[in-house]
């Protein structure tokens, strides 16, 4: 019943979560509670993730990459890879975004690695893509023709 609840209340803050952000916020907030009560690590890295999601919308991004690192975490224990590399894009996004393109880098790194782990050509060659982005960015067209060579 507690996981049933929980599923919910993260269904409920994500549709909300555009309208009325603190609101989604306080669903999450409840639903984090019971998850935690539960024992419901996987409820836990979702609400943790959709929790990072709120603060990007109020362009809160240092929160948000504490969250999404802490959901990476939780991902990373249940093995679900996926979840990972959803909160890695996000967190390369962040700091592109924000102009840190060492950590972005960093970031799509991992990403990278997880995607060759799992033979995802689609996933490597968004990953490539990203590290093109990054050097063009930086004007390092030495290391974008590397990468390039790569796809």
């Amino acid at each position: 019943m507690a996981i049933e609840s929980v599923d919910i209340l993260i269904q409920r803050a994500q549709v909300l979560r555009n309208r009325n952000v603190s609101q989604a916020m306080l669903l999450l907030d409840d639903a984090l509670s019971i998850a935690r009560q539960a024992n419901y690590k996987s409820g836990m890295a979702a609400i943790i993730r959709d929790k990072a999601t709120c603060y990007m919308i109020q362009k809160n991004y240092k929160q948000a990459i504490t969250a999404y690192n802490e959901a990476i975490a939780f991902f990373r224990d249940l093995n679900d890879q996926n979840g990972q590399l959803d909160c890695l894009g996000e967190i390369c996004s962040i700091y592109f975004k924000l102009g840190d393109c060492p950590s972005a880098l960093n970031y799509v790194l991992q990403s990278l690695k997880i995607n060759s782990e799992l033979s995802d050509s689609e996933g490597i060659a968004q990953n490539y893509n990203e590290i093109g982005r990054i050097y063009t960015y930086l004007q390092e067209f030495e290391m974008l023709l590397s990468t390039s060579k790569k796809v």
